[in-house]
């Protein structure tokens, strides 16, 4: 172990008489529709702020509140998912994460809107442990790649979500985020009969003793890659979540709002099929450094330069931050693969939970300075990211 502390046995898989690319086909599907419904909530904060007449701090809140359910509950459904004999939690996440992000167009109050948050998080805290092991299970050269496709999925999600849901309940009103349960019927409907037909093994309890030891054994690591994620997740959650808000208050509207995140969250797709790429390539260090190196001067020339112009240096700030994000969760599982539904969950979730406490605080900030002037100083918490990348105890 002490000389191979990355090594260790994978969770088996049982397939039956379907293949696993139409696993894999359900797997990225399910990512998709779930992320789509995270898409909602940054481009109708506009409208949300002002037909309830909130604060940024307020508007922060419900980011942070979102963010905590989806992300800091991730770890226990993780540990829950590596004791499954199946996949329950890819199809469940995704039905209650849709449900209930169908139902914030239904509700009166600001106290309503959090619990419905915090129950759509939940469901996407169950599903992306368990999606992110099936994925990191698969053993080919290509290990990069496959995990940025599933990243991608993702976002590809979200920005479908942030550019549907304007136009939507602009057309029918704020309760026409209740016809979009639809897309998660479709899901469940068509994936319950093929995510019946596997079986995996869990977990043992040795493995939970395996997984303590070799968590010690790379705990340099391990809080190396946690801190990435969180400063990444900072920077990430920031600019998606303030950057509607950012372009109403310099006059634009708010459709224009929901384009300037769809061009951030795209672009980030591109950095995540090229990041894979990239890691598979080069390797991890080099991928993280350059993911964060850019950061402060694009976000300076995206709130610099009036409306449109500014969008090509966003579309890069997004490409850049995303270029790293498969290298955590990889290197995580393979810390301990035979637990990789929790390490998935630390790489993905918690990380992202601890990041979604602080949008409360850069709402406050933004309140109390300015949107511009919290941007600002969130875009320098990149140096602290080039710091991790160039002390990560790894070689490449």
């Amino acid at each position: 172990m002490n000389e191979n502390p990355l090594r260790g046995n994978s969770r088996s898989l049982h397939f039956s008489d379907v293949s696993w690319k139409k696993l894999l086909l359900i797997t990225n599907a399910g990512h998709f529709v779930t992320d789509f419904y995270n898409g909602f909530l940054p481009p109708l904060l506009p409208l949300i702020v002002d037909n309830m007449q909130l604060s940024l701090t307020s508007a922060g809140v419900l980011l942070t509140v979102l963010s905590i359910s989806n992300s800091l509950l991730q770890p226990i459904a993780g540990l829950l998912a590596d004791r499954l004999s199946r996949y329950y939690f890819v199809l469940i996440g995704p039905v209650i994460s849709g449900v209930f992000m169908g139902m914030l167009g239904l509700v009166n109050n600001f106290g309503q809107m959090v619990t419905v948050l915090i129950l759509s998080g939940i469901g996407t805290a169950l599903f992306h442990p368990q999606a992110a092991a099936l994925i990191g299970s698969i053993k080919n050269s290509r290990q990069g790649f496959s995990m940025s496709i599933f990243n991608t999925t993702g976002v590809l999600g979200v920005t479908a979500g942030s550019l549907i849901i304007v136009p939507l309940i602009s057309q029918f009103g704020f309760y026409a985020t209740a016809y979009t349960i639809v897309l998660t019927v479709i899901f469940a409907y068509y994936s319950w009969s093929h995510l019946a037909k596997f079986r995996l093994a869990p977990a043992s309890k040795r493995g939970k003793r395996q997984l303590r030891q070799l968590i010690k054994v790379n705990r340099g690591l391990v809080l190396n890659l946690h801190l990435l994620v969180v400063v990444r997740a900072i920077l990430i959650l920031a600019f998606s979540g303030f950057v509607p808000l950012f372009q109403t208050s310099q006059g634009e509207t708010v459709f224009f709002g929901a384009v300037s995140l769809a061009v951030f969250q795209f672009f980030s797709v591109v950095g995540m099929l090229l990041g894979g790429h990239a890691f598979d390539l080069f390797g991890a260090k080099k991928l993280l450094l350059t993911s964060f190196i850019f950061v402060p001067p694009l976000a300076l020339l995206f709130m610099n330069l009036p409306g449109i112009y500014g969008l090509p240096f966003l579309a890069a700030m997004g490409f850049f931050l995303s270029s790293s994000t498969p290298v955590n969760i990889i290197l995580g599982q393979k810390i301990s693969p035979t637990n990789a539904s929790f390490m998935s969950s630390i790489m993905m979730g918690f990380g992202w939970g601890i990041a979604g406490l602080l949008m409360t605080v850069i709402g406050a900030l933004a309140e109390k300075v300015g949107i511009y002037q919290a941007l600002t100083a969130v875009s320098f918490l990149s140096f602290a990211g080039i710091l991790l990348s160039l002390t990560i105890p790894i070689k490449k």
